[in-house]
């Protein structure tokens, strides 16, 4: 990830990522190897000063889901990008 040129690559390619995946991808980057709690990421991410569970449920997973989509080689049995249920979610340090 280059976050002055906002570009994300993988094996070498570019991947297009929206602006909400890019920067879920920083905010977890950032944190790599910790949990971040879905209020977190729905205050960094989405600019939700109070976030409620609803919002979470839906708007961080399918973002997690799309991002997945990008960077995971089987994003069915993800590795670097996890959900861990009812808390958040956590960028592996070492896929």
């Amino acid at each position: 990830m280059d976050d002055s040129k906002h570009s994300v690559t993988k094996n070498g390619q570019p991947i297009d990522l929206t602006l909400k995946e890019f920067g879920l991808l920083r905010c977890l980057m950032r944190r790599a190897g910790s949990v971040v709690p879905y209020c977190t990421l729905l205050q960094e991410v989405w600019n939700d000063p109070s976030p409620g569970e609803r919002d979470e449920a839906v708007v961080v997973r399918v973002t997690v889901g799309r991002l997945r989509q990008e960077l995971e080689d089987d994003p069915r049995q993800p590795t670097l990008v996890r959900t861990i249920l009812g808390v958040g979610v956590m960028l592996n340090a070492e896929p």
